[in-house]
């Protein structure tokens, strides 16, 4: 989940936005069909400052879906205090 454009234009400053502005990303599956991931509504993340990493950082999540969680490999792009947003390494 994310894009290069969330990340911050300086590597080492880090730049906080409001947690509830942030959108789920969807890649790119073409016409499959495919379970996405359940994100947080925005009365869940408030109006919490986020901060954005400097650099993205590698970290094993749940990721909760409709039926079931699981654990990914990703990268951590953005947090609050009780949650992470994560762009995960499916394949």
């Amino acid at each position: 989940m994310g894009s290069d454009t969330k990340h911050p234009a300086t590597p080492h400053a880090q730049q906080s936005v409001r947690a509830d502005t942030l959108e789920q990303a969807e890649p790119p599956h073409g016409a499959a069909f495919v379970s996405r991931p359940i994100s947080l509504i925005p009365a869940e993340l408030g109006g919490l400052p986020a901060t954005l990493a400097s650099e993205p950082t590698s970290v094993r999540a749940w990721v909760r879906y409709p039926a079931i969680a699981n654990q990914v490999n990703g990268l951590a792009l953005v947090w609050i205090p009780h949650a992470v947003y994560v762009e995960a390494n499916i394949h």
